[in-house]
């Protein structure tokens, strides 16, 4: 089959091997496996180089504190494949996963992506399910261009993607993960696609570099934090990235949601300068079940706040620690 996995690796030695293995096990075998290592210091250039020697679909290519985004398009960058699926270095792949989804695409479908099921450190399924775990939303056709906006439903590792759409996608933005990113230009474009079978089973352990909840913790308790005016102007620079390409990419929304979203996207570059945007929030109030997850009121408020209220906020927190 003409299918390229990426994989993303760094420091992985731990789970690498079972991964690489689920790999060479499908039943619909890829084209190739290319590999980006991201300076791993622990044994994983070794074990990457052993299974180079064994199996010729494999290339690795080396780089340095590159970051998730940059280790992903160095490899995407070379891929041959005409649909590429992604890959954690510490996650299993059902044996079926390259046949379950590249069995989805037709002309007008850029993305598939399938169901995650938690496994721990010993590959022991946890009880929690994916999308709880994350925060993501569920998946409902007919919504998914208004998910990418703010958040995201879909996982990187459970999507495969034909190579035009990472044409389109590249490169990768800084203050956006590349998931999201690949979505959000995806749904601009087409339907995309769920499919209900379990694909990946993802491993939450220790040493997650994202969707881990300890590690979170960890920074959210660091005595050192960004304001909450450098944090407002991140968030604000993301949501007009995502925004923007959008509506440049946009062919499924009607016209009434382009309309909408070219107001959104102006209210919200106006907000900068205010304390609170009313019209952003009764604008963003209309579609709040669609752009939204969680407490929907006030994530409403808070994306209608402005950068006067967060330096407000940061003239009056006497209590930060320089």
């Amino acid at each position: 089959m003409n299918i390229s996995i990426v994989l993303a690796a760094h420091n992985g030695h731990v789970h690498l091997e079972k991964q690489l293995q689920s790999l060479l096990q499908q039943t619909c075998m890829p084209k190739e496996i290319i590999i980006s290592d991201d300076g791993s210091t622990d044994g994983t250039c070794e074990l990457l180089e052993k299974y180079c020697r064994k199996n010729k679909i494999i290339q690795v290519i080396h780089s340095k504190n590159q970051g998730i985004n940059n280790n992903f398009q160095n490899a995407v960058s070379i891929c041959a494949g005409k649909y590429i699926a992604f890959c954690d270095q510490d996650d299993i792949w059902a044996k079926d996963k390259l046949a379950c989804l590249s069995s989805q695409f037709s002309e007008k479908i850029l993305l598939v992506y399938g169901k995650s099921v938690l496994i721990d450190a010993d590959d022991r399924q946890l009880p929690e399910s994916f999308e709880k775990y994350v925060g993501f939303k569920s998946y409902r056709a007919g919504y998914l261009p208004f998910y990418f906006y703010f958040s995201n439903c879909i996982s990187g590792h459970a999507m495969m993607v034909r190579k035009d759409l990472i044409e389109r996608a590249l490169p990768f933005p800084e203050n956006c993960m590349y998931d999201q990113w690949l979505a959000l230009i995806a749904s601009a474009k087409s339907e995309i696609i769920h499919v209900p079978e379990a694909v990946t089973y993802h491993r939450i352990h220790s040493l997650n570099a994202i969707n881990n909840q300890e590690i979170n913790r960890d920074k959210k308790s660091r005595r050192i934090k960004p304001s909450k005016y450098e944090k407002f102007v991140d968030h604000q620079a993301k949501h007009l990235t995502l925004l923007g390409k959008g509506l440049a990419e946009s062919e499924t929304l009607t016209p009434s949601d382009h309309k909408y979203l070219s107001r959104l996207f102006d209210h919200i570059k106006r907000s900068e300068k205010r304390f609170f945007d009313l019209r952003l929030f009764f604008l963003l109030l209309q579609k709040r079940h669609q752009l939204f997850h969680g407490n929907l009121l006030r994530e409403c408020r808070n994306r209608a706040l402005g950068c006067r209220y967060y330096r407000f906020l940061d003239f009056f927190n006497f209590k930060k620690v320089q």
